[in-house]
């Protein structure tokens, strides 16, 4: 495959995940000879034997995130139509390579619980949390925009809680910057519990 489109690696070391395609991706409906970019998610142990190989069912990928005991896996896979339409999903497997569970978000950041029983998956406004026991979304929650974009987030064992970071994406002048930080720490039902502004 010529392009590696992301790398993580547990926190043991004992899993590396590899999202990669043969080519990059045109939209859908177009008329290049191969829209596909035939992404596929590899998993190697720490001594570099693959152990699985899945193709991801969309025409493109861009992010991977590995649990930190290498148990559980989510990518993203995506398809943009030429008529603009965009097709999502967020893929949970297991360390066999099956599929545990799926949500339609394209997501830029994900976090599993110490324990992996949990998925917390944000893009720039949406949040979603999963269970991974049984694979079922437990809640969706799109943040206001007035709070800025998700620059981070956390989830603590067990999933009894989680805190997300929003803050206002602005140029100065010379560069992008983050301002106007909020911190909101919410429950497993995604109710919240906690507000925090900084100035």
């Amino acid at each position: 495959l010529e392009r590696v489109l992301d790398i993580d690696l547990s926190d043991n070391g004992s899993r590396v995940a590899i999202v990669a395609s043969k080519r990059g991706a045109s939209p859908a409906g177009s008329t290049a000879p191969n829209p596909d970019s035939e992404s596929y998610l590899f998993v190697f142990n720490q001594e570099g034997l693959e152990l699985w190989r899945k193709a991801l069912p969309e025409l493109n990928s861009s992010e991977v995130v590995i649990s930190p005991d290498g148990q559980m896996i989510t990518t993203n896979s995506y398809t943009i139509s030429t008529d603009g339409k965009l097709d999502t999903r967020a893929l949970i497997f297991n360390q066999q390579g099956n599929i545990l569970g799926e949500t339609d978000l394209l997501f830029k950041q994900a976090r599993f619980s110490r324990d992996s029983q949990f998925l917390l998956l944000a893009n720039n406004q949406e949040v979603h949390l999963l269970n991974l026991i049984n694979g079922t979304l437990l809640w969706r929650k799109n943040l206001p925009v007035s709070a800025g974009i998700i620059v981070d987030l956390d989830i603590a064992k067990g999933g009894e809680q989680l805190a997300v970071l929003q803050a206002v994406y602005e140029w100065d002048g010379i560069r992008f910057v983050y301002r106007k930080p909020v911190l909101t720490v919410h429950d497993q039902k995604g109710v919240e519990i906690q507000n925090l502004t900084f100035s």
